[in-house]
């Protein structure tokens, strides 16, 4: 008989005999497609329907979908539930899997038929599941523990019903489990200078990155010199989750065509330093960090919808230059920052400090879950040091090139005036002086008159009926600018 005959009376028996409805994937492999197996009786040949094999095809995709809990995510991709990572996670090679579960002799399937297999469980549509499917619960977390409800600290078994692609590599400790975390206090004590609040801020900072908790609508920074203690921060994060669940995109690459795409699945992205580059455009930044649903394309392929719920790690010495007054005020809004101010010398370093953070995870992963539940009742404003709040008002004072101009070249309040023409003459030579990028002028002169004791009207002065402000002059000796007791 031959091969093709052969495999056709399997098909056909896996189809219409009941037994092969409940036999687990484990027993698959005693059926062995040998020679010295089939029984030496001469079989008419018979020709099969050729829906029999599709009927087949059908039936194994069915029982290793049932078998090892497979699903699709956005029809994209092929997850399966691994028992010993206790979540999801991808099939990033689906013939090699589908072999592997039905062993490599196990009725004689072909490459061609085993492709079939695979189409036919993409194409299955009751184990369809969406982006917004997975890690749907922002109050619960999946740890080594088991499902956690951060806000009680309940516990529940882990199972594969919960669509989790993650899972944090640490151990939930409820209080009377706890026993201290010296080298993390000690870190604290040094890299963030022993302050209670900015203790208590990185914690809220790591409980919101790892859980799936929704609603902050911040972007998180990690400011301070070289040797601070940023990277280990880093690090330390990164180290709680699987390497695929983590990405590295820069602030300045959001915008970008194909990077979007990247963040789909993905839980952090960690980006070490923040370029200098300026930002001349964050509408990406603002629709990650609130949560919009987005457009995403990789590269040959159509596009696609999502919604983003990867948060946004970032560290550095400096913040970008942003654009105008506007993308400023947005920016520094959706920031949480935490000020690492001490810098170690390099001769008091330790070397094995991120282990040693490491052996005390369960730890300072139960404390941070303890501030994410604090967080959540104060409707997720982060804690804020008086340096954190000092740093962002220098950097959005400095950042706003009106501001600036305003600041330095211009006295506000006194009864003065200045022509129009000429303040707008005087704010793009101060830019140019000071490496600002100048907005439109009718937006600086739209904010010039929302200050107080300041209007905007026609002004008759020096011999000349023009437009201008009242209440402003410009210390510039080349500016035309003046005092009421100049002007009629």
């Amino acid at each position: 008989m031959s091969k093709h005959k052969k495999r056709n009376q399997y098909y056909s028996e896996v189809c219409d005999d009941p037994y092969y409805d409940n036999i687990p994937m484990s027993e698959y492999s005693q059926f062995d497609s040998d020679e010295d197996d089939v029984p030496n009786i001469e079989i008419p040949t018979i020709e099969v329907p050729t829906n029999k094999k599709a009927r087949a095809v059908r039936a194994f995709a069915n029982r290793i979908a049932g078998d090892c809990h497979v699903k699709v995510l956005e029809h994209k991709e092929l997850l399966f539930y691994d028992e010993e990572a206790f979540c999801y996670t991808p099939i990033s090679a689906p013939l090699v899997f589908v072999q592997q579960v039905l062993g490599t002799k196990a009725w004689n399937l072909t490459q061609k038929d085993m492709r079939d297999i695979v189409q036919a469980l993409f194409s299955d549509p009751d184990i369809q599941i969406a982006a917004e499917d997975v890690n749907a619960d922002p109050y619960r977390i999946n740890c080594l523990s088991g499902d956690l409800d951060w806000q009680t600290g309940q516990l529940r078994e882990h199972s594969d019903q919960k669509l989790y692609t993650y899972c944090v590599d640490a151990y939930y400790l409820v209080p009377d489990e706890r026993q201290g975390c010296p080298v993390f206090d000690q870190f604290c004590a040094t890299s963030l200078q022993n302050d209670p609040e900015k203790r208590q801020q990185l914690l809220e900072v790591l409980g919101y990155i790892l859980s799936d908790a929704v609603g902050a609508k911040s972007a998180f920074f990690l400011h301070g010199a070289p040797d601070s203690g940023k990277s280990i921060l880093l690090n330390f994060a990164s180290a709680l989750l699987d390497k695929r669940l983590i990405v590295n995109i820069q602030l300045h690459q959001l915008n970008e065509k194909f990077k979007i795409a990247e963040l789909l699945g993905k839980k952090i992205n960690v980006a070490g330093e923040i370029k200098g580059s300026a930002l001349r455009d964050i509408s990406s930044f603002k629709s990650i960090t609130g949560g919009d649903r987005m457009c995403g394309e990789f590269k040959g392929e159509s596009p696609f919808y999502f919604t983003p719920t990867c948060k946004l790690l970032f560290a550095g010495n400096t913040l970008p230059e942003t654009k105008d007054t506007d993308m400023t005020r947005s920016f520094v809004n959706r920031l949480c920052v935490v000020i690492f101010g001490v810098s170690i010398p390099k001769d008091k370093q330790d070397k094995n400090l991120l282990n040693k953070l490491l052996e005390e995870r369960d730890e300072i992963f139960s404390l941070a879950m303890d501030a994410l539940a604090s967080l959540h009742k104060r409707n997720y404003q982060f804690t804020v040091p008086t340096d954190t709040q000092h740093f962002l008002n220098a950097y959005a004072e400095t950042q706003s090139s009106v501001h600036a101009f305003l600041k330095d070249w211009c006295e506000i309040g006194n009864g003065g005036y200045v022509f129009s023409q000429d303040l707008c003459s005087a704010y793009r030579e101060y830019c140019d002086l000071n490496g600002f990028d100048p907005i439109k002028n009718q937006a600086m002169q739209n904010m010039i008159v929302t200050l107080p004791n300041v209007s905007r009207e026609r002004i008759r002065a020096e011999g000349k009926n023009l437009r201008g402000f009242r209440g402003l002059i410009v210390h510039r000796e080349s500016r035309n600018a003046g005092t009421t007791e100049h002007s009629s």
